[in-house]
């Protein structure tokens, strides 16, 4: 639940629109196996400060939900190490003192080189923050034929709500997230989550604990923790 929360690297992904909140430069690298019996992984950097910020992530297309032409080539295309890789710039402009708008330019390749745009808004009123993202606005495709797949529009929402600064532990943050689109899967199954999380810090933002759990709405599949 991290929609009305991102404000720094990561923004590029969560809400490009937070990315005039972060600090004045910071960094990410980023590795995961998420299914730890094949060989895949994600891979990821991402720099940013708070007017601009540059990424690089492959994930691989067995993690990723997308639309395929037919069922078979989306069960095929488990079958390979085939990888998105995305090369992403991020820009945000702040409107007034409560509004921001930032959008995430991506080059991205599997199979061959398409681009795509996401938009994120976020606003904030004293200890209330909400924010708004829509990735793949052009909803972009790859391939051809059986083996052609579309990266379909979505869009989340996010309401967050922090202590600010003067708690007595430092700092503590309690988010909801909403997904507003429904994205279908051939192999997966239809996909719509809404997701709670939480954060606090001591004080100097020198420890911190972080945990959240989400549920999907279009399948019954239970609550998921993290």
């Amino acid at each position: 639940a991290f929609t009305a929360v991102a404000a720094d690297a990561t923004a590029w992904w969560w809400n490009p629109g937070g990315l005039a909140a972060g600090p004045f430069l910071n960094g990410l690298i980023e590795f995961a196996r998420p299914n730890t019996s094949t060989s895949e992984s994600v891979r990821g950097i991402s720099v940013a400060y708070p007017a601009l910020g540059f990424t690089y992530y492959r994930l691989p297309l067995r993690q990723i939900r997308i639309s395929a032409s037919t069922e078979s080539s989306a069960i095929n295309r488990q079958d390979d190490e085939a990888a998105l890789r995305i090369y992403g710039a991020t820009v945000g402009q702040s409107i007034g003192s409560h509004l921001v708008v930032g959008t995430t330019f991506k080059v991205l390749h599997a199979d061959d080189t398409n681009v795509a745009f996401d938009v994120g808004v976020m606003t904030s009123f004293g200890p209330v923050r909400a924010g708004l993202t829509m990735h793949d606005l052009n909803e972009p495709s790859f391939g051809s034929g059986p083996t052609e797949f579309t990266l379909d529009r979505t869009a989340r929402l996010g309401v967050a709500l922090t202590s600010g600064k003067r708690a007595a532990i430092g700092s503590a943050t309690l988010s909801f997230d909403a997904d507003l689109t429904t994205t279908h899967d051939p192999l997966f199954g239809d996909d719509r989550r809404i997701a709670l999380g939480g954060e606090a810090w001591t004080k100097g933002n020198r420890a911190g604990l972080r945990g959240g759990v989400n549920w999907n709405r279009a399948a019954d599949q239970g609550a998921e923790i993290s």
